[in-house]
């Protein structure tokens, strides 16, 4: 009786590593992103599981004739907005030519792209910072500005929402970025420093990727 309890925990410790080898879903952190780049209208986008097999393949160019455009059903990227042809992977991981992105935010499900396909970019989260985001803003008791990047650091005073402040980026120091900003009241240009992702790779501040 023993012996089967023990044969018992033995398989189900072995299904669970199986299950977690095996699993579709991140449970790593991000190190970059993929993004769109010398898209035509004759392109399309293709995205793999991970026995090579296509799970999907869709071109996402939105036209201004098309009537409505419809998002393919679990497909829900860090960034899409097909109207100004942007979206944006959370990268995983990357092997040779091949990376492991997040198609959908919510379920963490991760499927492959071929990074030798002319339209597909991969960048480090400081190069997306510094080339692709306009500005960002702070969630509400969420995070703070900081003099240096680190906690330990004076805290600063954050513009007030209703002055309608840009915060753009500047710099990128692992988990924290560094912003700079006019004051509505001095109309000086000021710095600080804010964590924009914690240990889990949550997005803790807002992203804007348009004027």
């Amino acid at each position: 009786m023993q012996f089967l309890k023990s044969m018992t925990r033995i398989l189900l410790i072995g299904i669970l590593i199986f299950c977690f080898s095996t699993s579709s879903v991140a449970q790593k952190r991000s190190v970059g992103i993929v993004t769109l780049e010398n898209y035509e209208e004759s392109d399309s986008l293709t995205f793999y599981n991970q026995d090579g097999s296509i799970w999907l393949k869709f071109d996402p160019y939105f036209r201004e004739n098309e009537s409505e455009f419809t998002t393919p059903k679990g497909f829900r990227p860090h960034a899409f907005h097909p109207d100004y042809f942007l979206i944006a992977l959370r990268v995983i991981a990357i092997d040779d030519s091949t990376a492991s992105v997040i198609i959908n935010e919510n379920s963490k499900a991760l499927k492959d792209v071929d990074l030798n396909h002319h339209t597909l970019k991969f960048q480090s989260w400081k190069e997306h910072f510094l080339d692709n985001i306009f500005s960002i803003s702070l969630k509400e008791n969420v995070n703070s500005l900081w003099t240096k990047p680190n906690e330990d650091s004076q805290q600063m005073e954050a513009p007030a929402k209703k002055d309608y402040v840009r915060l753009i980026p500047i710099n990128v120091k692992n988990d924290w970025l560094q912003v700079k900003w006019k004051d509505p009241k001095t109309d000086k240009i000021k710095t600080g420093w804010v964590k924009w992702r914690n240990a889990q790779d949550e997005i803790l501040i807002n992203l804007f990727y348009f004027a």
